[in-house]
């Protein structure tokens, strides 16, 4: 029976079992897991092993394949989104543009055009933990299957992703981080007036108390000026703030419980608790 292989460039991991390369070296550059009901394995390149961070960053770079073996036709297309998923998620995770840019299939198969480059800026697990890896995407992943259309998950996620681009100036990364949160608010509400009031009522409905005065002030001034006309350190500190509402708000709806890294920590400190649902 035919195998299925999806090639995804730009997903920095680590793995949790060895395997040989090409270049007869074993490495730890496997996971396997199953997800809605099916085996699969997602293997790391030589190329996304070995180089430095340096050689890395800033490249499009095949970095992984997502293995499914011996795939019936009638499964084969379900078996792709299945992938596509995963590197949404991946890309949460690791806060790196993953993307999808081949698909084979035995003898068939199509390539899509990527542009995005990697990056390696405060990631959302340790991504090097293979073990974190996995236990991020089975946690998270029936409430990401549940929840994406509804709640435009794969935009928002591309947004926050969006955000952390390296010659992004710090008023665009907040505005990025506000279009997040009103995208999310919409979803939830669907009430297009009083931001403030709805994104602190969906922060409670899933266990989160945080306030935004502050920090919707500081967007009304980048939309209406162009800058936030406040200084740098202070804008630093308001667009941390807000990325880590964004983060921790995700990670709740996803059902995630583990630890995690809080933006504006820049290591693994949070760790969010089982959600009691309401």
């Amino acid at each position: 029976m035919t195998h299925l292989r999806v090639h995804l460039a730009n997903c920095p991991i680590g793995g949790q079992k060895f395997s040989v390369g090409s270049d007869g070296i074993h490495r730890r550059n496997v996971i396997e897991l199953k997800l809605s009901g099916t085996q699969l394995r997602i293997r790391q390149t030589n190329e996304g092993m070995t180089l430095p961070r340096s050689k890395l960053s800033g490249r499009t770079v095949h970095t992984t394949t997502i293995e499914f073996d011996n795939v019936p036709p009638h499964r084969r297309h379900s078996l792709e989104r299945i992938a596509d998923d995963i590197a949404c998620l991946l890309a949460l995770a690791t806060v790196s543009p993953v993307v999808p840019f081949q698909y084979e299939y035995g003898a068939l198969g199509r390539s899509i055009p990527v542009s995005r480059k990697m990056t390696y800026f405060r990631p959302l697990i340790d991504r090097a933990d293979g073990a974190a890896v996995s236990s991020f995407l089975k946690t998270t992943w029936t409430q990401y299957r549940r929840l994406k259309l509804r709640r435009k998950l794969p935009a928002v996620i591309d947004y926050i992703v969006h955000a952390q681009h390296p010659d992004q100036p710090i008023e665009v990364q907040v505005l990025l981080a506000f279009t997040a949160l009103d995208s999310l608010k919409w979803t939830w509400c669907h009430q297009q007036f009083n931001f403030r009031k709805h994104v602190e009522a969906m922060f409670k409905d899933v266990g989160m108390k945080r306030g935004l005065k502050r920090l919707i002030e500081v967007r009304n001034r980048i939309v209406h000026r162009g800058l936030a006309g406040i200084p740098y350190s202070t804008l630093t500190n308001h667009n941390d703030r807000l990325h880590d509402m964004v983060r921790e708000y995700l990670l709740r709806l996803l059902d995630y419980h583990g630890p995690f890294a809080r933006y504006s920590s820049r290591t693994l400190l949070g760790h969010l608790p089982r959600k009691r649902r309401r």
